[in-house]
């Protein structure tokens, strides 16, 4: 293992060295943080800065999560003289080291990947010198070999019931959390509270992106599957700061799904009971008869894995102030805009559709007559509003239309 790491050390330096800065990215973490970061082809080292002081110890603990990337952490300080390299062997998912900082100052964290490999990890520097857990490699344990505990998260954990609220800046740009998941599926709600902008994402412990919520949007709600509904153990919350000289304040609310106020908008509460989204076989699109172009404007149309909204005007139509709410949800084409930005939502075309769909189902819609052009779409669970009883539609904050769930299909007049 010496000698690997010493190898490792060796071409590693001249790496850091002779890489193009454009190609570099440089973030912010503070000792006792964490990051959710990636090595990849446009971004092969990225690096975090911290400040320290002098004779201060500090842990640096690198979790892999992806299969086949084999990482390596260098340290350096301000003028680029790496003082500690971390690797292991191809497998170990979890590296890291304690080191005693001589000087005060700004400190460099970079981690690449050996060998040209590509890979999501999660970073941390925490205070002192601090235990790592027993390297555990990624290949599948041996039959009858009892399993290794699963190792406790570094992160910040939310628990049911308890709101959290925080800031993301400039100085501070991304915040991440844990949550685990509980014998019941419990709903996670984001809001944007006040100042700049923010980004999050829901991942799962692949660290693939499950969920996710614009920065044109303030808020939104993820259902967290109940244990033995998935295989995720353990879904990573990561709130990035999207720019700009304000501090970005957030407010998290994660509680048990048919409980909790809601805190997307929490002056027009929608007394409708919530339904899990769909996890059974997906049911056959109902045959829709539509009306007449000359009698309605918009033909809805939908089953328990999709949403399609058709524009049968013959003409294009202005849905920029259409909503819908239901089954304590709501939606508005400004998620569509955040999915495909070169959506007109003043001037959708004839026979096009915009489709939503529960987060179960992350690929597009499939099209139903009289749709021939799929617009847009998008995928979150606080988009399922239509598997309530009824869920209203309304333009420019006005009802038009009262559509049952059963039915399948409903047509909507849009008012002059």
């Amino acid at each position: 293992m010496r000698l690997y790491s010493m190898l490792l050390a060796a071409v590693f330096v001249l790496l850091m060295l002779i890489l193009p800065a454009a190609a570099q990215s440089v973030e912010t973490i503070t000792i006792g943080g964490a990051v959710v970061g990636s090595v990849t082809d446009a971004v092969p080292a990225p690096s975090y800065f911290f400040d320290a002081d002098s004779g201060q110890i500090v842990t640096i603990r690198l979790e892999t999560t992806t299969s086949g990337f084999n990482p390596v952490v260098l340290l350096a300080d301000a003028n680029n003289n790496v003082i500690e390299t971390l690797s292991a062997s191809p497998g170990v998912q979890i590296i890291g080291g304690t080191v005693a900082l001589n000087a005060a100052g700004r400190y460099f964290v970079q981690v690449q990947g050996a060998g040209g490999s590509r890979g999501q990890f999660q970073l941390a520097i925490l205070e002192g010198d601090q235990p790592l857990v027993s390297p555990t490699p990624t290949s599948p344990p041996v039959e009858n070999t009892p399993t290794q505990a699963e190792p406790p998260s570094i992160l910040p954990e939310l628990t049911p019931g308890n709101s959290e609220q925080g800031g993301v800046s400039a100085d501070n740009p991304q915040q991440v959390y844990a949550i685990r998941p509980l014998d019941t599926p419990q709903v996670l709600e984001a809001r944007r509270a006040s100042g700049g902008t923010l980004e999050i994402a829901l991942q799962d412990d692949s660290g693939t992106i499950v969920g996710s919520i614009s920065a044109l949007l303030d808020g939104g709600a993820f259902i967290i599957p109940a244990v033995g509904a998935g295989e995720t153990s353990e879904y990573r919350l990561i709130i990035t700061h999207a720019g700009g000289g304000f501090v970005a304040n957030y407010r998290l609310l994660l509680a048990p799904l048919n409980e909790g106020d809601p805190v997307i908008d929490p002056n027009r509460p929608i007394p409708a009971s919530v339904t899990l989204p769909p996890t059974l076989a997906p049911t056959a699109a109902p045959t829709a008869t539509p009306a007449a172009p000359a009698d309605i404007d918009l033909l809805l149309t939908w089953d328990t894995t999709q949403l399609l909204v058709t524009n049968v005007s013959g003409v294009p139509i202005n849905i920029s102030g259409l909503a819908f709410a239901g089954n304590n949800r709501r939606a508005n084409p400004d998620f569509w805009a955040s999915g495909n930005p070169a959506f007109n939502l003043y001037a959708m075309p004839n026979n096009a559709c915009a489709g939503f769909r529960p987060l179960a189902y992350p690929d597009a819609p499939r099209l139903t007559s009289p749709c021939d052009d799929l617009a847009a779409w998008y995928s979150a669970d606080i988009v399922y509003f239509w598997s309530g009883e009824t869920f209203d539609v309304y333009n420019n904050g006005q009802i038009v239309s009262t559509c049952p769930s059963v039915t399948g299909t409903c047509g909507i007049d849009m008012p002059d």
